[in-house]
């Protein structure tokens, strides 16, 4: 009888543990990763929120006119299409570089905006030399690339750092966005 007790704590805390160190992503109806949300920024227009927003793009990535894929200034819509570093190393003296596409869009309207963040796959750059791409789907269970090019628990590393750095953007763009760009204008 106690056997049976010790077997079921251990079939249960590997389970718990194969449930919990999985990084879990926001999932759309489509079934695509997407952080996505409407922000109440009181007594602001759609003009000065487009305009933060443009503001906040030329800051945070190298060449805003790379990065704008579409800029709607009628609809006040930005569409945004960016990457996150990604490197895998799988050893102290090696490292193979990469990234994670995205595609951002922000759409402005009085008193509020709506992001919609949807990260693409994970790629190796060309430096690399591994076989086989890189990890893929932000979704995949094990990486496209193959476990043998890279051990699980480098993907789930890979994918839990992606979920970090994607949620510590859109904190980043939600603080900027409620706040006024360069205070008061009466200098």
């Amino acid at each position: 009888m106690k056997l049976l007790k010790v077997i079921q704590f251990c079939i249960f805390s590997l389970h718990f543990a194969c449930v919990f160190s999985q990084t879990v992503f926001p999932i759309n109806e489509n079934n695509e990763i997407e952080y996505s949300e409407v922000v109440t920024v009181d007594s602001t227009s759609s003009d000065k929120l487009y305009s933060r927003a443009k503001m906040i793009i030329s800051e945070l990535f190298k060449s805003a006119q790379n990065v704008i894929q579409n800029d709607d200034a009628v609809n006040k819509q930005i569409l945004i299409k960016g990457n996150i570093k990604s490197d895998y190393s799988w050893n102290p003296l090696s490292n193979c570089p990469g990234h994670i596409d995205f595609t951002l869009i922000i759409m402005c309207k009085d008193n509020r905006y709506k992001y919609i963040l949807k990260p693409g796959n994970h790629v190796f750059e060309p430096a690399c030399k591994i076989s086989g791409g890189g990890g893929g789907s932000l979704l995949l269970e094990k990486p496209a690339c193959g476990t043998f090019n890279m051990p699980k628990s480098y993907w789930e590393d890979i994918k839990s750092k992606a979920n970090s750095d994607f949620l510590a953007f859109i904190k980043l763009l939600k603080s900027k966005m409620a706040t006024e760009i360069g205070g008061k204008n009466d200098w």
